[in-house]
């Protein structure tokens, strides 16, 4: 079962850092993003065929993210992906 995710910021850390190395794992699902940027949203959710949101409240209450990792992946995230550890560590 692949753990599904939410990516909250899709600037140069959420789009370029984390999406790929997410979409990469063969147990990670991305199934959606939030960013205040309505262009880059749109972008970002066409992209990857996944929903997008204005706020990190909206994608907490829609999506359906692995209730498991809620209020942890932002942290799990940046740690991760900043050091550039691979995501199979912690899944």
């Amino acid at each position: 079962m692949k753990l599904r995710f939410g990516i909250c910021g899709l600037g140069f850390a959420g789009s370029v850092l984390m999406a790929p190395d997410l979409r990469a794992h063969p147990n990670v699902e991305i199934v959606a993003a939030c960013d205040p940027n309505e262009d880059v949203r749109g972008r970002f959710g066409a992209d990857h065929g996944i929903e997008t949101y204005p706020t990190l409240g909206a994608m907490l209450s829609a999506a359906k993210l692995d209730p498991n990792l809620q209020g942890r992946q932002l942290d799990s995230f940046l740690v991760e992906n900043v050091h550039r550890l691979p995501i199979s560590r912690r899944v």
